[in-house]
């Protein structure tokens, strides 16, 4: 994807677009093509420079002495930041400018780069999810095109699995989950990142993966008798009836305690089931389980 629209600034940046074309107006930030329709678009190079503008204007400089910076002193001037989250931030913002050139390489090593100094856990927390938030974003608004998003999120995903193997349970494991994402759910770096820190807590995980039939999950679990039996809701397909997935879930399980992690439980106001447990995150997850 090369153009761009307000509205993707918006997303990218969490400016919003009332503000960007003022910015435009009094500081020429930014110099839009125009369709035929007179819609704004923006270049890649548009993008990267006005997600550096935004996040230096976000801890504290002023946008009328940013216009006048060059874009190689941006970045410096963004290397000097020293809140944790401005570089965070800034991770991100390179991996979404990766992922639109298509520069796979750079999108992989800058990615490797961060997993080595900060760990496979801090990276998928800080920078990780909060890209794929964004990609979100655009998805919704059907401006992410599908090989930008299958490649990347590739990527990502084959660092989870070798972070998963790299782990080493040499001590007997303590409890056993069973983890799966029902039909349909193709979302599974989160729950690589779940068995991941479950594997870390010396937890033994039965990975069924993505995309699961109710029968088969019903059958494994029928025999391996695990302790948990743990899945996500994303909301997959679109307008799924949440009350409906954790009823369904409580009536096939219901020998079992089963632990569904999604940020969209906290708008959940309904009777939770007996032996259904609702958690927002999967860390608050994993913690359920090591109770």
């Amino acid at each position: 994807m090369d153009r761009f629209t307000i509205k993707d600034l918006e997303n990218l940046s969490g400016i919003k677009a009332h503000t960007i074309r003022i910015w435009e107006k009094r500081y020429a930030l930014l110099a839009p093509t125009r369709s035929s329709t007179n819609i704004r678009y923006y270049s890649l190079e548009d993008l990267r420079l006005f997600l550096n503008i935004s996040l230096l204007n976000k801890y504290g400089f002023k946008i009328s002495q940013l216009t006048k910076i060059s874009e190689q002193n941006l970045q410096s001037l963004i290397s000097t930041l020293k809140y944790k989250e401005a570089a965070q931030e800034y991770a991100v913002n390179e991996l979404i400018v990766k992922m639109f050139s298509l520069d796979i390489t750079g999108f992989e090593f800058f990615l490797t780069g961060y997993i080595n100094i900060n760990g496979i856990a801090a990276s998928v927390s800080c920078i990780i999810f909060p890209f794929l938030q964004k990609m979100e974003l655009l998805r919704n608004e059907k401006r992410l095109s599908s090989e930008c998003e299958h490649l990347m999120q590739n990527i990502i995903r084959q660092k989870l699995i070798v972070a998963i193997e790299q782990q080493n349970c040499s001590n007997p494991y303590k409890k056993t989950v069973l983890v799966f994402l029902p039909e349909n759910d193709y979302y599974e770096i989160e729950l690589l990142f779940a068995q991941y820190l479950l594997k870390q807590h010396g937890i033994r995980v039965i990975y069924l993966g993505i995309n699961v039939p109710e029968k088969d999950v019903k059958q494994i679990a029928f025999n391996k008798k695990p302790d948990f039996i743990y899945t996500q809701y994303s909301d997959v397909p679109p307008n799924n009836n949440m009350y409906k997935f954790i009823e369904k879930l409580s009536q096939h399980f219901k020998n079992f305690t089963v632990i569904v992690t999604s940020a969209r439980l906290q708008f959940f106001r309904k009777n939770i089931p007996e032996n259904i447990q609702l958690k927002f995150s999967i860390p608050e997850a994993v913690n359920y389980i090591m109770q």
